[in-house]
């Protein structure tokens, strides 16, 4: 029987000269160059439902709690699972994300630092990001969670607001330190727009808490692998490659994010539906 679990992503404000919304925004997968605000805390519960292309189709669930270390840091723990049709719930690991602001003042491109771990085991679902190839062979969940993957991420992110538009590009290295770290590539860019912000305009978190300035922002974005170091490239058959609307509404505390993601390739599912709900402290 399918249930979709409403889970979601708070990913929140930003600091620039429009409104701002820290993290990823409305995104899934890409990070633009704004940091938490320092102290603040966001939970964040997401839910994606993949309609698959290889193997059985599966619903995976994230649980993300982010800090605002200071200012130009932020650190973010998540937990996740996923439930396969046919086959019973499983917990796939955790992972550990930190993100630092290079520079304070604005500049013509904002770049940021990403590190993170990920103690994850071979059955995880949830697409924090997609890197290297895909393997086209489905494994039960009892066999895939014996693999353990240990896995060390790093992101260079790009990022530049113009008014009520913001542009990011994340490049994406997946070290895999069981295997000799090995590395896997891939790619993470898109826009949004905030509607009825004007250039400017300065609104923090803790100003929009004092009054309904709810807002709606809307965008794309597009992700996906980009081979590994034994075969780096374009592959369109053995890669995931994703386009996504993205929608966030946003008012007091509390986000909600949709995207429905299209499959481009072969080796892609054929969508994902993603969902998430978040609040801020």
């Amino acid at each position: 029987m399918k249930r979709v679990c409403m889970f979601l992503s708070l990913l929140a404000a930003t600091i620039g000269p429009s409104l701002t919304f820290a993290g990823n925004g409305p995104f899934f997968v890409v990070y633009d160059h704004h940091p938490e605000e320092k102290g603040e805390v966001e939970v964040m519960l997401m839910n994606d439902f993949n309609k698959s292309r290889v193997g059985r189709d599966n619903y995976a669930q994230m649980v993300e709690v982010e800090y605002g270390v200071t200012d130009r840091w932020t650190s973010e723990f998540m937990l996740e699972g996923q439930k396969t049709t046919g086959d019973s719930w499983v917990y796939t690991g955790w992972r550990w994300e930190n993100r630092y602001r290079l520079f304070e003042e604005e500049l013509p491109v904002n770049p940021m630092i990403y590190a993170e771990w990920e103690n994850l085991n071979g059955a995880t679902k949830y697409k924090m990001e997609v890197s290297g190839n895909r393997d086209l062979e489905p494994v039960s969940n009892t066999e895939a969670k014996k693999e353990k993957e240990r896995i060390l991420e790093t992101r260079l992110i790009l990022g530049k607001e113009f008014g009520p538009l913001t542009v990011a590009f994340d490049w994406i290295n997946e070290s895999d330190t069981l295997r000799r770290f090995e590395t896997a590539f891939g790619y993470a860019m898109g826009f949004r727009y905030t509607i009825g912000v004007h250039a400017g305009e300065h609104l923090h978190r803790r100003e929009r808490r004092n009054g309904d300035n709810s807002r709606w922002i809307v965008g794309m974005e597009m992700y996906g692998g980009l081979g590994d170091t034994k075969s780096f490239g374009i592959m369109p058959k053995k890669q995931e490659h994703y386009l996504a609307p993205v929608v966030m509404w946003h008012a007091y505390n509390v986000m909600f994010h949709f995207s429905p993601a299209i499959g481009l390739t072969d080796a892609s599912d054929k969508y994902v539906l993603r969902t998430a709900i978040g609040w801020e402290f």
